[in-house]
Parts: structure tokens; sequence; C-alpha cells
């Protein structure tokens, strides 16, 4: 089975080739490789087309993101098509960042133009990215902060920028989110800011690996939206 890939990395030298070495050890057989900037000069995409043996099929993602943000697979005569969602998210993300911190309409419209099936992954996404973003232009050279302190001192300043916030131990509310006010369903919808608090976590060295989930949401009617973090 043949199969275009793409994941958004870190730039780091010799970084192609170990992943490359990973999927050749998965089986895979490697029939191209592209690499291109993004938007964010500390990241780039690395497109590889493959050979993937059905035994692979299921392990190339996990391989993948291993090392940085999986772009959706793109298969057989899909991958034209695919091609121009996966640039508009870029134009998304330079346009999120050219506008920040006031992103709450722009983040809400591009939920409601995706397809359900995609939202969440896509938001998610760009949101981990941002987060990691503004945790290396404005963070990074403090001191390294445990969880609960990173959460009062540099999470809710960062957050405070957008919406108001509250921070409890190691829960971020929302009372009125400008995320998700455009949106219903019974289950969270504020994938972009969960997103954000993963990527802005994950990229300080003492709160890497903290999970984040979304507990309330305004979306599914409920007071606040709130986010509960759990240390690695």
């Amino acid at each position: 089975m043949q199969s275009t890939v793409s994941v958004v990395v870190r730039r780091q030298p010799g970084l192609l080739a170990q992943i490359v070495s990973a999927l050749l050890r998965e089986g895979c057989k490697l029939i191209s490789q592209n690499v291109v900037p993004t938007t964010d000069a500390e990241l780039q995409r690395f497109t590889l087309t493959l050979e993937i043996p059905e035994s692979a099929a299921g392990s190339v993602a996990q391989v993948l993101r291993g090392f940085g943000e999986l772009v959706p697979e793109q298969r057989g005569s899909a991958r034209t098509a695919a091609a121009p969602a996966a640039a508009s998210l870029e134009t998304v993300f330079a346009e999120l960042v050219d506008s920040y911190p006031a992103i709450g309409g722009r983040v809400q419209r591009l939920a409601l133009s995706l397809p359900a099936a995609e939202r969440a992954a896509a938001l998610s996404a760009l949101g981990e990215r941002l987060g990691r973003r503004e945790y290396l232009a404005n963070y990074s050279l403090g001191s390294p902060l445990k969880l609960e302190a990173a959460l009062r001192r540099m999470v809710a300043p960062a957050l405070r920028r957008m919406a108001k916030i509250e921070v409890d131990g190691f829960a971020v509310r929302l009372p009125d989110c400008p995320f998700c006010t455009g949106l219903r369903g019974t289950e969270p919808s504020c994938d972009f800011l969960t997103g954000f608090l993963k990527g802005f976590l994950d990229a300080a060295p003492a709160t890497a690996g903290t999970a984040v989930r979304e507990t309330h949401c305004h979306a599914a009617g409920d007071r606040v939206c709130e986010f509960v973090c759990t240390p690695a």
C-alpha cells in the first residue's frame, strides 16, 4: 500500500534520518521525501511517500507522532484533494500568529468551517503549535516551574491576554470562553485551547508530558469551560 504522510517537527540535525530509520524498521519502503519550511521558523514539515506493508498500517502514525505533529495521512486519489487543506491550515496558523492574542473569532470561524470529523484534530494541532510558540517566545528564559506554579505564573498570564481566566490548583477555568461561543454539542468543544495548554506545557521542561482534558464546556451547556491538567 502506497501512502504519503507528513509530520511537522522542530528543527533538529539528523531528525529526518531518524524518522526514516524508524519507518524502515516497521518494514516501510521509502519512495520519496521532501522537506519544506513552515510559517514558524523553528519548525519544518517532512513529507514522505512510502510503501507500507499491511502489517505496519496501524503503527506508522504512532511512529510519526513520536517525532512531531502528524498531518492527516493522504491515500491514493485523495492525496491531491487533501493537500490544499493542509496548506490552508498553514495559512490559518500564520494569521493566528499575526493576530495574537485577539484570535477568538478566527478560531471560532475555523471551527465552524471544518468538517466535524476533522475539527478536533486540526484545532488541537494549531493550538499546540501556538502554545509552544508562546512559551518559547515569552517564558522559556524563566526558572523551571512545577505544574501548579507553572499554571499560576506562566499559563495564567499567557491566557489572560486572550480571555478572563481562573486557576485553581491544576484546573484552569474560563467563565466567558471566546473559543466556543458559536459551537453547540454534547461534548466539550474547545479543542484549540486544549491544544494550546498542551503545547505550552510540553514546551516547558518541568511540565513536559502533562495531560490536559476539558471537563466542562460552554458549548455543552456548562457554566464555565474548565481544563484539568495532570502531571506526567
